[in-house]
């Protein structure tokens, strides 16, 4: 997946699959299978890189390796 917006993360992270593209990742999670996941943030928006929920996310995002 390319291109995950601040949302899109959270979603994924809270395994909530509300679009094709997050119940695809949710279920590639649950069946194992490694996933390649691009975070994007606007340049205009370099503070909610490193908020206090993005980066529990990831470490969740990090723990299905």
């Amino acid at each position: 997946m390319a291109l995950l917006t601040f949302n899109t993360v959270t979603k994924c992270a809270l395994a909530i699959s509300d679009t094709l593209a997050l119940g695809v990742c949710n279920d590639s999670f649950g069946a194992g299978l490694p996933i390649v996941a691009v975070p994007h943030v606007k340049r205009s928006w370099p503070h909610i890189q490193r908020t206090p929920v993005i980066e529990r996310c990831y470490a969740t995002l990090a723990c299905h390796r």
